[in-house]
């Protein structure tokens, strides 16, 4: 087994023959170690070397995902937010009116005013509808007396 930039070349003596392992493919790194942990009979430490990988227990991680669910374990699960969130149109809009009915109110009072009216928004959420629009507070710094 040999290294050619990102791609690892095993040949197989027996046949002449070899074929390309891509480096920057995760499932395929795994699914290679555990063939070669199988067929070929190479220690696990000799393996994770090969592949790159520092602990036995990625060895044994994949492994036993392997045996227990099959090639689909191999591919990395998505992670983050399952879907988008938006602010609501309705939310945004009561944001406004509430800042435009009382210029003095800021994201805190804002957000507690639609939490009391049964909306779940952070003042985070508040101040960032109000930026979009262009409606923050500015802030005025005080002057030494």
């Amino acid at each position: 087994m040999r290294r050619e930039g990102e791609y690892l070349i095993v040949e197989v003596p027996e046949t002449g023959r070899s074929f390309k392992i891509d480096t920057t493919s995760p499932p395929q790194l795994k699914y290679e170690m555990i063939r070669m942990y199988y067929l070929e009979d190479h220690p696990v430490d000799e393996i994770i070397s090969i592949f790159g990988y520092s602990s036995r227990q990625s060895f044994y991680t994949a492994l036993h995902s392997f045996k227990k669910e099959g090639m689909e374990a191999l591919i990395p699960k998505s992670t983050g937010p399952q879907r988008s969130y938006r602010r609501i149109e309705k939310v945004e809009q009561r944001i406004i009116q509430i800042r435009f009915d009382d210029r003095t109110k800021d994201m805190y009072e804002i957000a507690n005013i639609l939490q009391e009216e049964g909306c779940k928004i952070s003042a985070r959420s508040v101040a960032r509808t109000l930026s979009n629009y262009g409606i923050t507070l500015k802030k005025t710094k005080k002057r030494p007396s």
